[in-house]
């Protein structure tokens, strides 16, 4: 898969990382050109659908897995991939370690919702699905990125990933225009 970006290190680690990790991701887009994104009223920002990969489990079982999860998607169509963003970060829990996190980006199509199932953390961040004007997430992420829930360690480089890819899929949309 095509890499989108540089990769992203997080400020302050000076040491290669621990361990790595593999996230997918789908991109939604609807016939408006709005993007199906997560609203988090805890930071206030949007992030793409999507989650780590369990031990073994491949991509496309994940994404539908995650996307079942987060948005109650009952039927989840994988049209493409999109292409990869990597990051080195923090630890989330010790900020002395650190990892690879690898995130896969998809081109993906839903169909029929059921409730969500959000696991804790995602209850805690207090996520809604929202079709949202990749404009208005883009100045939404930005807007808050150096406030001080994005800060913390392990969280400094979400919206800069996030934001990336709202980026490269404003180009692709302008080229099909």
């Amino acid at each position: 898969m095509k890499l989108l970006g540089p990769v992203i290190v997080e400020q302050g680690i000076d040491h290669p990382p621990l361990k790595k990790r593999e996230t997918v991701r789908a991109i939604i887009v609807n016939n408006h050109h709005q993007v199906l994104m997560l609203y988090s009223h805890r930071f206030q920002d949007y992030t793409f659908p999507g989650g780590g990969l369990k031990p073994d489990e491949k991509q496309e079982t994940a994404l539908v897995r995650e996307l079942n999860e987060e948005l109650g998607a009952m039927k989840v169509k994988i049209i493409a991939p999109f292409g990869k963003l990597i990051e080195i970060k923090h630890g989330l829990f010790n900020p002395k370690s650190s990892y690879e996190q690898t995130s896969y980006y998809y081109l993906v199509e839903i169909e029929g919702k059921m409730k969500p199932k959000p696991n804790l953390r995602e209850q805690v961040d207090n996520l809604e699905p929202r079709w949202q004007d990749i404009d208005v997430c883009l100045h939404q992420n930005e807007a808050v990125l150096q406030d001080v829930n994005h800060q913390a360690y392990g969280l400094r480089t979400v919206l800069i990933r996030e934001n990336i890819i709202l980026s490269r899929l404003k180009e692709k949309n302008h080229e099909t225009l």
